[in-house]
């Protein structure tokens, strides 16, 4: 992507500096300004698949498909012992956002799809899919914690698993992108939803100035009272 916007190594270094640090809605505001500047076409059915966020170290936990009325407590989890630590990726691709684990491979063999969690966002308000707390939940007794809706590509089947970071900055990262990509898409249906209004032009009885005609300004300036500036 960045050897499309640019050609020069420095401007390269730029612009990926900027795309490291930038959140959600500065990377599609990046995107769209070289889209109007003719420097980047992409159509409908190629779009760029762009990562939000990416997270090296993710832990993994086992739980219950449901939970109480406490919400889902990370302490229930056994903590120390998660069965896989994965990579957490984020991807977006046109209005398409997916979150995916990969497990960490030993002796750097190719990494290998644990699961993943498509957001299917929902125009409607009163869907749960509206919401991001339908994929990703988080836990009630720390903010590293999460629980993620994975589904299967073939069945079709949902499962929840637990997702853990060892940083808080790592789980705000997370949860940050996440929110910006929701707000995105309920600001995409509020644009639309939108009347479009329509321009009229004003009808006015002015005149234009005919070549060489002139116009009069007369002005009323009083006159200084000669009494008063008088030196007597």
């Amino acid at each position: 992507i960045l050897l499309l916007f640019t050609h020069t190594h420095a401007h390269i270094m730029q612009v990926h500096t900027y795309f490291t640090h930038a959140t959600l809605h500065q990377k599609i505001h990046f995107i769209e300004l070289y889209k109007m500047a003719g420097l980047l076409d992409v159509s409908d059915e190629e779009q760029i698949e762009y990562t939000l966020v990416q997270i090296r170290e993710c832990f993994i936990y086992r739980v219950a498909a449901t939970h109480s009325a406490r919400g889902y407590v990370a302490g229930d989890w056994d903590l120390a012992n998660p069965f896989a630590t994965a990579e957490l990726i984020v991807k977006q691709k046109g209005d398409a956002c997916c979150i995916r684990l990969y497990k960490q491979q030993q002796g750097g063999a190719m990494r290998q799809l644990l699961a993943e969690c498509p957001l299917e966002f929902n125009k409607d308000p009163k869907h749960k899919a509206h919401h991001l707390n339908f994929f990703v939940e988080p836990c009630t007794d720390s903010s590293r914690y999460f629980v993620v809706r994975i589904k299967d590509r073939n069945s079709g089947r949902t499962a929840s698993l637990g997702c853990g970071f060892r940083n808080r900055e790592d789980a705000f990262s997370f949860r940050a992108n996440l929110e910006d990509y929701f707000k995105q898409m309920k600001r995409k249906i509020t644009e639309a939803n939108q009347p479009k209004v329509s321009l009229q032009p004003v009808k006015t009885s002015a005149k234009a100035f005919g070549s060489g005609e002139k116009i009069k300004i007369k002005l009323n300036v009083k006159k200084k009272n000669r009494d008063n500036n008088s030196s007597g």
